[in-house]
């Protein structure tokens, strides 16, 4: 009799089971909750923030830079993970100094993965070594020191930032520059008009600074890389979501191509065996000691030394991640001071004409060179360098415990991802600018953290603003010099474009010298001229929200020719 009353009312008993044990797991949550962050706004049942992350980056950026909401963690939850997204200067700086808690293993587990599209054992190298990047390794590891891969792909990569071989590399890309110039197409005779200042900015920095750090052969060989690398790097927040590649077949198509140039440039350039002591700070043939540094680490792990796809994908990231937000950081800064022709350009021009070393050019006729120490060590390029970075940054740096940890009031257990995003801090205006004037300075005022102000990072002792002919006559110029100062003082924990502790950009020197060296060199040679509105400028594109320097999302036209004499 019991059988057949259960057979007979099966679906409701069901029911009542699914119910119940939907209402314990329903109080076991909101118990659970009780010991986690606030839910992000806008959370869907089922779905969370899933939605947000995908398709309403705008509205992500957002809820992570609302500088009213007081808390410092806050919670987005997907249907199977939660990520606890770190706010705050303190808690981000401790978060990213502490590789001993924060593991930085996921990120790039993700980057190899998804975005570079490896798989297989020479991933499992990477994930396996929990030992860190530090010449010290983590504690409570069991790998061996000839093991310890991710410390010496570290490492070999990190070379070429030595004060021996970055020398080397700013003399090549110095060099591709001026020849750049010397022998263009752009002459004295007519304007020459371009649709995009962005795409002419990328093209002139990209072929320049790879050959610097790879050699000439590279490009030679592959002339098609250049629009291979654009059209990936265009692809990549799809890629990085591990989304299926038959929704995006350009995407993956071109990461195949820009692998397969990397594996004919390693057949030629690395299949010499050169001993590392003998290695040359660059050569014409394989570029920065680096590569070769690389090449070598590569055979020393079995599983990369038979992957020849793997390898050459992951040189293929080193020149992506050198050319990416190089690029674009140079366009924002090329536009914020064009477009400020009555108060930046006129004052940056200045600066790199006290810069300017006339008796170092090669050639009678040539292009003018500079006194590099000199040219960067000035104020108002440095800070219009520096809010660049400010205001177009942002960078989502994936952390996960190793143990549980605690940061500030908050226990974060074993195992929990922890994003933290330089943008919450760099557009945080309680920050920035908490009575509503940022600091002394001779302009006063109010300077919204929303908006590019090229004169935020530079202090003035004493001096008051000064008449737009002051500032173009010699006693203006002097005054200036000796008044204004480029200062990040008192800035540590909330302006770290390029990330913080031992995971910071390797290349940050190099691309300080690349931005003001480039706009220097153009800005003496070339007369160049938006054709847009006074004031107009493209937004950045927030597609590209939490990947590095956003770039802009519509053209900007303008018309460009050489300067007489």
């Amino acid at each position: 009799m019991f059988d057949s009353f259960i057979q007979y009312h099966y679906k409701a008993l069901l029911a009542i089971a699914l119910i119940f044990g939907a209402l314990i797991i329903i109080f076991k949550n909101r118990r659970s909750d009780r010991r986690k962050p606030p839910l992000a706004p806008d959370a869907l049942p089922i779905l969370g923030h899933s939605k947000l992350f995908l398709k309403d980056l705008t509205k992500l950026a957002s809820i992570i830079s609302n500088s009213t909401n007081p808390e410092k963690f806050l919670r987005f939850r997907f249907p199977f993970d939660d990520l606890w997204v770190a706010r705050g200067s303190s808690h981000i700086i401790n978060i990213l100094s502490d590789p001993k808690t924060f593991d930085f293993g996921p990120m790039k587990s993700m980057v190899l993965r998804r975005i570079l599209g490896l798989l297989g054992e020479v991933v499992k190298v990477a994930n396996n070594d929990d030992s860190g990047v530090g010449s010290k390794p983590l504690p409570n590891t069991n790998v061996p020191p000839h093991k310890r891969f991710n410390y010496l792909e570290h490492k070999a990569t990190q070379d070429f930032s030595r004060p021996s071989s970055h020398a080397a590399f700013v003399h090549h890309f110095e060099e591709n520059l001026y020849y750049w110039v010397e022998h263009c197409e752009i002459t004295a005779d007519a304007w020459v008009t371009f649709p995009d200042l962005y795409t002419f900015t990328r093209d002139v920095i990209f072929r320049t600074t790879t050959d610097a750090f790879f050699g000439p052969h590279l490009l030679q060989q592959n002339p098609s890389l250049a629009k291979d690398i654009w059209t990936f790097d265009e692809n990549v927040p799809f890629l990085a979501k591990g989304l299926p590649n038959f929704l995006n077949p350009k995407a993956a198509n071109a990461r195949t191509r820009c692998r397969q140039a990397f594996k004919n440039w390693r057949d030629f350039a690395l299949k010499g065996r050169i001993p590392p002591n003998e290695l040359p700070e660059w050569n014409e043939v394989s570029g920065l000691k680096c590569m070769s540094l690389r090449n070598l680490v590569f055979e020393q792990f079995e599983e990369w030394a038979q992957d020849e796809n793997s390898c050459a994908a992951s040189d293929f990231a080193v020149l992506f991640g050198l050319t990416s937000n190089i690029v674009r950081a140079t366009f924002w800064f090329f536009l914020e001071t064009l477009q400020s022709k009555h108060d930046l350009l006129p004052d940056a021009t200045n600066e790199i004409l006290r810069a300017t070393n006339t008796t170092n050019s090669p050639e009678a006729n040539g292009p003018p060179r500079f006194t590099t120490d000199k040219l960067l060590s000035m104020p108002l390029l440095q800070s219009i360098y520096a809010e660049t970075l400010r205001k177009y940054v942002s960078v989502l740096m994936v952390r996960q415990t190793r143990r549980e940890a605690k940061v500030g009031s908050w226990k974060i257990p074993l195992g929990q991802k922890v994003p933290v995003c330089n943008y919450s801090e760099h557009m945080n205006e309680q920050l920035w600018n908490p009575e509503g004037v940022e600091h002394e300075t001779s302009t006063g005022g109010e300077h919204p953290i929303s908006k590019f102000w090229g004169r935020r990072f530079v202090r003035y002792k004493g001096a008051e603003r000064r008449s737009k002919a002051e500032d173009h006559s010699k006693s203006g110029e002097q005054t200036q010099a000796t008044a204004a100062k480029f200062s990040t003082e008192g800035l540590r924990h909330k302006w770290f474009p390029f990330g913080f502790g031992e995971r910071i950009c390797p290349g940050r020197q190099f691309a300080k010298h690349q931005m003001l060296l480039t706009f220097a060199l153009f800005s003496r040679v070339f007369d160049i001229e938006l054709m847009v509105a006074e004031g107009w400028k493209p937004g950045p594109d927030i597609q590209f929200f939490g990947y590095g320097i956003m770039p802009p999302e519509e053209k900007t036209p303008f018309r460009i020719r050489k300067r007489r004499g």
